[in-house]
C-alpha cells in the first residue's frame, strides 16, 4: 500500500473523512457532515464527564447520608465537593476551548496552509502535533504514526480552534494536481 493510500485510510478512520468533506473544504467551507461529526464529539465528551463526576461523586453523598456521625458527614461532603470543583474547572477550561471549535462551525469557514510538514511529540510523548509553515495542529496518535516528515502538503482546518479537517499531499511545483486523499 502506498504512503497516500495508508494516509487516505488513516484520515477516513480518524478524522471519518470522506471525498464529499474535502471538496467543500476545498472551496474553503466546513462540510455539514463534518459539522455533525465536531458537535457530536463535543456532546459525547460532557456526557462522560457528568457521568465521569455522577459516578465518582454519588458514592460520596451516599455514604455521608449513611452514617450518622456529623463529623464524618461533612468531611465526606466536603470531600465531595472538593472533587466536584475539579470537575467544574476541567469543565470550565473546556468550554472555553470548545468555544473557539463553536465559533468555527458557526462560522463554515475552513482555511488551509501549504508547506513541508514537520511531526513533533510534546507532553512526554502523549501530544502529537503537525507543524506546517508556522502553524501547528494537534493530530491523533494513529494519524501522526502515518504522515511522512518533509512531504509537501496542504492541511484545511479551522481557524480559531486549528482543528484540523482535512490534509492532502501537494506536489509543490503543481499545486493543480493533488495526491487526493
Amino acid at each position: 500500500m502506498s504512503n497516500t493510500e495508508t494516509l487516505n485510510t488513516v484520515l477516513q478512520e480518524t478524522l471519518y473523512l470522506e471525498p464529499e468533506d474535502l471538496e467543500a473544504n476545498r472551496a474553503g467551507k466546513i462540510s455539514e457532515r463534518q459539522k455533525l461529526r465536531v458537535r457530536a464529539q463535543i456532546r459525547s465528551v460532557w456526557l462522560a464527564i457528568g457521568c465521569l463526576l455522577g459516578i465518582t461523586t454519588l458514592p460520596l453523598v451516599i455514604l455521608a447520608l449513611i452514617f450518622g456521625n456529623t463529623v464524618i458527614q461533612l468531611v465526606v461532603i466536603i470531600l465531595a465537593l472538593v472533587w466536584a470543583s475539579g470537575f467544574v474547572r476541567f469543565g470550565v477550561g473546556l468550554r472555553k476551548q470548545y468555544g473557539q471549535v463553536y465559533a468555527d462551525l458557526d462560522a463554515g469557514e475552513a482555511y488551509y496552509a501549504e508547506g513541508f510538514l514537520k511531526k513533533e511529540k510534546r507532553n512526554q510523548g502523549r501530544e502529537s502535533y503537525l507543524g506546517l509553515s508556522e502553524l501547528w495542529f494537534p493530530v491523533p496518535h494513529k494519524l501522526y504514526d502515518v504522515i511522512t516528515e518533509g512531504e509537501y502538503a496542504l492541511v484545511y482546518y479551522m481557524p480559531n480552534s486549528k482543528q484540523i479537517l482535512a490534509l492532502e499531499y501537494a506536489n509543490p511545483v503543481h499545486y493543480e494536481e493533488y495526491q487526493t486523499i
